[in-house]
């Protein structure tokens, strides 16, 4: 009678019929010549979250019609807009008062949100930057270059 092997040199699951071999014995394809070993990614912890995105790189605005507003009254309206997508805006405006108080028009349809803003503040003499937590604006004067944070 021959001997069955110890259990740790069984297949640890049953043969497909295809590949059945008798009782007794084991083919060289029940058995891996190399063990197999988990990938490197399952042994690190879960990667660090990418740095979040920019909210306002996928609002858009469907529909801005604004005639003859006040500067701080239009910015709220933009408020509004990115609250009615689930977007929350601060703005953190630095102009004079007077420049708050100048009226602008806009009427725009379908339009990214900092695409709209930058026509709104061109309107205003000003220019604004996308901070951590706020949009600054700012009069375009105290900064003549085009701003690299307005996209």
């Amino acid at each position: 009678m021959t001997p069955s092997p110890p259990s740790w040199a069984r297949p640890s699951a049953p043969l497909s019929p295809a590949t059945t071999t008798p009782p007794g014995s084991y083919s060289a394809k029940s058995f891996s010549s190399t063990p197999k070993t988990p990938s490197p990614s399952s042994f690190c912890a879960p990667s660090a979250p990418a740095a979040p995105k920019n909210p306002f790189d996928a609002l858009v605005l469907s529909k801005v019609d604004i005639k003859d507003a006040t500067f701080s009254s239009a910015l709220d309206f933009f408020k509004q807009k990115a609250a009615d997508q689930s977007v929350t805006v601060s703005f953190v405006p630095q102009l004079p008062e007077a420049q708050m108080e100048h009226t602008v028009t806009l009427n725009l349809s379908n339009i990214p949100f900092l695409d709209a803003l930058r026509y709104l503040c061109q309107l205003n003499d000003a220019t604004y930057k996308v901070e951590p937590y706020a949009i600054v604006i700012k009069p375009a004067s105290a900064d003549s270059s085009p701003d690299p944070g307005a996209q």
